[in-house]
């Protein structure tokens, strides 16, 4: 019974946990305007995820897998973005505040047709297929054309 009890709250910290990370970035490769973009431009981040909590993270669970993707937002509308990532490693081991963990990769994605205005943010997320709370800074962009 207490094996029980404790995988689920296992599996509720994986799911409170990854809603707690941080995501640091800065965007490498971009079109020449940049932050003034096109739908159909290609960016390329690199980005470093921190994890500053006292439980793993496994961007892999085969529960509640992680995936990264940017996300654009204007007002309370949001799209997003899949695209294609690398990373450092698929777990983050426990961490802290002042000495957080870190996986570090690439990310690169298509800027969408985003049905938004033509100014808009865009950020990083981790989607766990329930929620994807906004984990980084944002950037304003610009949609031109």
């Amino acid at each position: 019974m207490v094996s029980r009890e404790m995988d689920k709250v296992e599996h509720i910290e994986h799911f409170q946990s990854a809603n707690r990370l941080e995501i640091q970035y800065t965007v490498i490769d971009k079109p020449e305007a940049w932050p003034r973009t096109h739908p159909g431009d290609t960016v390329r981040i690199e980005y470093t995820i921190l994890n500053p909590n006292p439980y793993k993270v496994d961007l892999n669970h085969p529960e509640m897998p992680l995936t990264l993707k940017t996300v654009f937002t204007e007002h309370l509308n949001a799209v997003f973005c899949e695209g294609t990532y690398t990373a450092s490693a698929s777990v983050l081991n426990e961490g802290t505040p002042d000495n957080p963990s870190r996986i570090t990769g690439t990310f690169t994605f298509t800027v969408p047709e985003s049905g938004l205005g033509r100014n808009v943010k865009m950020g990083l997320v981790l989607d766990n297929g329930y929620c994807a709370p906004l984990l980084s800074a944002v950037t304003e962009i610009r949609y031109l054309g």
